[in-house]
Formats: C-alpha cells, sequence, structure tokens
C-alpha cells in the first residue's frame, strides 16, 4: 500500500512539472506544432520582469493560433524600473508582412524596426498587437476574445531569473501539489 501511494505522489510531480513546462516558439520550418500554456496568456508585467511575446498570423483558422507555430513576429520585453520596456525582435520568419506592437501606443516592432520602447504600469496588463499587414488585421494578445474571431494569436512566456518571476502557477497544478505534499506528510507521519 505505501509503495502505491509513494508511486502515485511521484506520478503526481511529474504531471505538475510536465503541466507547466514551457514550450519555445519554433522559427522553422512552418506548420510546427507548438502547445502549451502560453497560447492566449496574458502579460501582467513587474519591474525587472522579462518575457517573451510571439505572433501567429494564421487568422480564420479554427485551431487556435492557425498553424500553431507562434513564430510571426516574435520578440522580448524587457520591463524596467521607470515604467518603461524595451521590445527587442528575436526573429520574424515572414519578413515585413507582420509587426508587433502595443495597443494604443506608438511604434512598432519587425525587421525594419527592430526594437522600440513602450510605456507600462507595473500589475497591468500589457495588450500587444500583432498587425498582419498584408490581410489588413490586428491580432491582440489574451485569451482571443479581443479578436473578431474569437481566437489567441499571441504565445507568451515569463523569461529570467526565478527571483524576477511573478506568476501564479494555475489552480489544477496547486491542487496537484498540494496533493501530493498531503500524501508525503501522511506517508511520514504514519511511520513515526
Amino acid at each position: 500500500m505505501m509503495k502505491k501511494m509513494l508511486l502515485i505522489s511521484v506520478v503526481a510531480l511529474v504531471a505538475t512539472a510536465t503541466a507547466n513546462a514551457v514550450t519555445i516558439p519554433v522559427a522553422n520550418p512552418d506548420g510546427t506544432l507548438v502547445t502549451g500554456p502560453g497560447i492566449g496568456r496574458s502579460v501582467i508585467p513587474f519591474s525587472g520582469q522579462t518575457w517573451m511575446v510571439c505572433g501567429n498570423d494564421n487568422f480564420g483558422d479554427v485551431i487556435p493560433g492557425g498553424d500553431n507555430d507562434f513564430n510571426e513576429p516574435c520578440l522580448k520585453a524587457t520591463f524596467k524600473a521607470d515604467g518603461t520596456f524595451l521590445a527587442e525582435l528575436l526573429f520574424n520568419v515572414t519578413a515585413y508582412d507582420n509587426s508587433l506592437g502595443v495597443q494604443g501606443q506608438a511604434g512598432w516592432v519587425d525587421p525594419a524596426n527592430p526594437s522600440a520602447t513602450f510605456n507600462y504600469v507595473a500589475g497591468v496588463e500589457v495588450v500587444f498587437d500583432q498587425w498582419v499587414k498584408t490581410l489588413g488585421v490586428h491580432l491582440l494578445s489574451g485569451d482571443g476574445s479581443r479578436n473578431s474571431d474569437g481566437i489567441p494569436y499571441v504565445w507568451t512566456s515569463i523569461l529570467g531569473t526565478p527571483e524576477q518571476q511573478s506568476e501564479t502557477p494555475e489552480p489544477n497544478s496547486l491542487l496537484v501539489m498540494g496533493a501530493t505534499l498531503a500524501v508525503l506528510f501522511l506517508l511520514l507521519w504514519r511511520r513515526l
């Protein structure tokens, strides 16, 4: 019985770690599937954080994010204490067709403009705006409710050192971790 409980605890810990793993977008080839909790995640920044923000331009595709490769364009956003952040282009496989900016602010990041500075308020969502020029559409970050087809087209991930991070684990992960710790506590308590 004790071996079974220990095995269940180990499986729960591995499942929790796997569920929270970060999936990095691919630059090439087009059409490679990207999954993970970052699709449709809102960027709620604090000073010292660094986020990766990547778009997908397959507008109208019923799969969240179109072909799910999130490689047009992709940038790194570094949030500073003065209320600004630097957005630097990492890559953009569709060249000049897509630009990434911030809703309501001037400036775009693309191969012609590889970096830009934007403003933010700590703890308030920054809404990223992917402009797909050939289609004439703007695809906004978040769960997709801001987009006319209701589909999320922006993938985000928080980067940097652990002390820079302020992300809260999703509730299911906390439940699994709590249950695992409770089982381990009971196992150890019975042995004493």
